[in-house]
């Protein structure tokens, strides 16, 4: 089973090594430098109990091709909170 986890922030990245320790066909979709950071010398998530740094060398893309499949897509988003004192009165809240 082919998994794409689409996001590479703090929890797409965690669940992404944890699949791939797992022995399972991940692949993580990142951007930019980080996605280059982690192409280069794999993805270094460092454990704040044991203070070891583990290194897995998932595989990346940057993006999407029509031609790509995968069986699962997990879509790892972080949900911000908006302070209605920020919002533009014009607005309703």
């Amino acid at each position: 089973m082919k998994i794409l986890i689409y996001g590479a922030g703090v929890l797409g990245c965690n669940l992404a090594r944890n699949l791939f320790r797992a022995g399972k066909d991940v692949t993580l979709l990142a951007r930019g430098k980080w996605a280059e950071e982690i192409k280069k010398n794999g993805l270094r998530i460092k454990d704040k109990f044991s203070l070891r740094t583990s290194v897995s060398h998932i595989p990346v893309v940057t993006a999407l091709t029509p031609d790509e499949r995968y069986d699962v897509s997990l879509q790892q988003v972080q949900i911000m909170y908006i302070n209605e004192y920020r919002i533009p009165r014009f607005w309703k809240v």
